[in-house]
């Protein structure tokens, strides 16, 4: 007679489906029987279907019993996904650490052989031992072994105590209390056809629960310019063997990283970058190689260690000339007779980290919409230490500007909103005649709005003898209305053909000049806010 069966065990977070067969031979006193069964396991982050089998062998004093299971479907799920802040070069490409949680479905093997040991109760105590494989994908496997004892006290009852060991899960154990309804009634230990007959209804013995481990995997990812949707391209200069030697020359690809180090390719040190002017293309990203420096990523901002490290900057010995979306950043630029850094009808120029020294004007931008300029030095330029020109939403932080002419920090038709705060400007000195501009923050408009804020600057040793430098100057429409001799002599930027506004804060300012505004109240408004001024 064969009896088949069907049982259905649902646990927290786990299901099973077991379609069981067990035919008896009671000539032999021994049943053989096996199994289909369909398991799903919700671990709380992930969800794990399998598909398992076995076959058994029961006698009144020895059971057999092997297994096998196939997870199905998905059998490895990302649960925690980590990047590191820094970044490093991967060929030609920039490369981000990755740490990768994975929960991963393992498919297994496992067999078990047991005898009855002694009497107890009504029953007796069964003693197993197995072993047990598990592997998965991308996963080495381990092996384990268990053991068991079993009391059947009662036909209705059974105790049980496993301990298993294996080198993923370590050494377990757990006790387990089983009870089945109705229960049969009470034989004699010696009748065996009777208690093996008792057994065809007992649960198989199989791991219900799809075995899942966790796994962490650490790889490198490509990091992704966000403006463009792809890979960054690196190129390198003088950072060792196998970098080019000449900036100049280098033939630029737009949106590319350009890394310049001190060290050439037989290793030694070299100062200079370049032969001539560099002239950038669009998405170009100039960085010095001997101090560390950030990258926007779609990732989010990232770190590259400096790859030559060095007290010494490179230096360019001509202008940076920008396109749109340009950052230059960690260098020595010394022009002769030109400016340092110079763009004109440009978007988005990040200016940062830089020494310019030896310029007409250290950085000169005009037609520029959303500069940022931070923590650049400007040393004993010849007009201007900074000139922006028909500028929209500057930021200028966190600069300093030594020994200009005429004006340290100059904006003609500062549109939109701006930011000029944290910079120092000293010793500037005055043009050979008064031109009514002269001023350590000089911002000049005549058309449009704007919403300017000054804030933790500082002006000093502007006045000297015969120097007539003001600390800070703000001026709107300043043209014809005014007299002669209050106009600006370069007749630039004064008469508004249309109404303009300006709201200005100024604060915690520190000047050893005057603080100035000139405005055309009949075609022009200005609200002006000062607080801590000294």
């Amino acid at each position: 007679m064969t009896l088949s069966y069907s049982e259905r065990g649902e646990q927290r977070g786990i299901q099973s489906k077991p379609k069981h067969w067990r035919n008896p031979l009671y000539s032999t006193h021994q049943i053989f029987g096996g199994y289909l069964a369909y398991d799903r396991r919700n671990t709380s982050k992930s969800n794990f279907d399998q598909i398992g089998f076995g076959i058994e062998r029961l006698t009144a004093n020895l059971d057999l019993g092997l297994n096998a299971y196939f997870p199905i479907g998905t059998t490895r799920s990302v649960v925690d996904s980590r990047l590191g802040n820094t970044a490093k070069i991967v060929g030609n490409t920039l490369g981000i650490d990755r740490q990768q949680d994975f929960e991963v479905a393992l498919r297994g093997l496992d067999a078990e052989a047991g005898t009855r040991l002694f009497a107890v109760g009504d029953g007796h105590v069964w003693g197993y031992l197995g072993a047990y494989y598990y592997a998965g994908d991308n996963f080495s496997g381990f092996a384990g072994g268990r053991g068991r004892l079993v009391a059947r006290p009662q036909k209705n009852v059974e105790v049980n105590l496993t301990v298993q060991s294996d080198s993923e899960f370590g050494t377990r154990a757990w006790v387990g209390v089983g009870l089945t309804f109705p229960g049969l009634p009470p034989t004699r230990r010696e009748d065996n056809s009777v208690e093996l007959a008792a057994r065809i209804s007992h649960p198989i013995e199989r791991q219900v629960a799809i075995v899942v481990t966790e796994e962490t995997i650490t790889d490198t990812i490509t990091a992704i310019n966000p403006s463009t949707g792809q890979p960054y391209q690196v190129f390198l200069i003088n950072t060792g063997a196998g970098s080019s030697s000449d900036l100049t020359t280098l033939g630029f690809s737009p949106n590319s990283l350009v890394f310049v180090g001190v060290t050439n390719q037989s290793g030694g040190f070299t100062q200079f970058a370049n032969s001539g002017n560099v002239t950038l293309v669009d998405g170009v990203q100039l960085f010095s190689a001997t101090t560390n420096q950030s990258v926007n990523t779609t990732f989010g901002l990232v770190t590259l260690p400096a790859l030559t490290p060095s007290a010494p900057s490179p230096t360019i010995r001509g202008t940076v000339i920008l396109a749109n979306n340009n950052t230059v950043s960690g260098f020595n630029i010394t022009p002769t007779n030109a400016a340092g850094i110079q763009g004109t009808n440009i978007a988005n120029p990040t200016l940062r980290n830089n020494t310019i020294s030896t310029a007409t004007t250290g950085i000169l931008l005009q037609l520029v919409s959303n500069p940022i300029i931070a923590n650049n030095t400007v040393i004993n330029s010849t007009s201007r230490g900074m000139s922006l020109t028909e500028s929209t939403n500057a930021r200028i932080t966190s600069n300093i500007v030594t020994g200009a002419v005429g004006e340290g920090i100059g904006l003609d038709n500062a549109l939109g909103t701006v930011l000029i705060d944290g910079n120092t400007v000293r010793n500037v000195t005055q043009t050979s005649t008064d031109t009514n501009l002269e001023s350590g923050i000089f911002i000049r408009n005549n058309r449009g709005d704007a919403n300017i804020t000054i804030s933790n600057n500082v002006t000093e040793d502007n006045l000297q003898s015969g120097n007539r430098v003001d600390g800070i100057e703000v001026n709107l429409c300043r043209g014809d209305s005014f007299a002669v001799v209050d106009r600006f002599t370069d007749n630039a930027f004064g008469t508004c053909a249309a109404p303009a506004s300006m709201t200005v804060n100024v604060s915690s300012i520190a000047t050893d000049g005057r603080l100035r505004t000139r405005v055309n109240s009949q075609s022009s408004r200005v609200l002006m806010f000062i607080t801590n001024l000294s």
